[in-house]
């Protein structure tokens, strides 16, 4: 028997927030969605986790848009793709100030930035000039790294110092982990695209979901 694409569910069931990696009612989704509303009630550094494949910017992006900081600049930078040229001016200048500032890819930011990262975000302050005078680190940093973090930290591509200074670690789960999601992240995205295309939403059977949910 054909059944709605969603299987019933409704997305403004989805409490906070609505962004694609994260859509689901199941436990593994909402508390990771609980993680994000705390992240977003705070003012410390967050250590976003995934595994390739998830991108934290959306997640990054609802913590910046649900903070105090939310009228401040959301700068995004991957350290995989810049080099250390283009990031120091980034990290350490104006570009982020009273805003948000997301570090893609942590363990690619080059390993001098990193201590001096750390530094700032100990102090809460930057120097500025060889005299050592500073001026306050206003910047709310928020870092992603995909993979294994502690691989990361024992193969020294990420600092350990730098890793503990961040207040608030949130992984995000892989979809393998919340198969339960899979109707209404089908829903979503069909249900989108069909909008979008002014066309009817299709309808999936019930064998069908199943389905998708059992793949590996």
């Amino acid at each position: 028997r054909p059944t709605s694409v969603t299987d019933g569910a409704e997305l403004q069931l989805i409490a906070f927030p609505t962004i694609v990696e994260l859509i689901g009612v199941s436990p593994t989704a909402e508390r990771a969605r609980a993680s994000l509303q705390r992240a977003s009630s705070g003012n410390g550094a967050v250590l976003i986790v995934t595994e390739p494949g998830l991108d934290a910017t959306a997640a990054a992006r609802a913590i910046h848009d649900g903070s105090t900081r939310s009228a401040g600049p959301f700068v995004a930078l991957d350290c995989a793709i810049e080099d250390a040229a283009t990031l120091e001016p980034h990290i350490f200048g104006p570009t982020a100030l009273a805003g948000t500032l997301l570090l893609a890819n942590l363990d690619q930011l080059p390993t001098p930035l990193q201590a001096r990262l750390a530094q700032a975000l100990r102090d809460g302050q930057i120097e500025i000039d060889a005299s050592g005078r500073g001026v306050r680190f206003d910047v709310r940093v928020i870092a992603g790294v995909s993979g294994n973090l502690d691989e990361a930290i024992r193969e020294g591509r990420l600092r350990r110092e730098l890793s503990g200074r961040f207040s608030l670690r949130i992984d995000l789960p892989p979809l393998r982990q919340r198969p339960s999601d899979i109707p209404m992240l089908v829903g979503c995205l069909v249900g989108e695209s069909a909008m979008a295309a002014r066309i009817p939403v299709p309808t999936f059977t019930r064998e069908a979901l199943t389905l998708l949910a059992a793949l590996p």
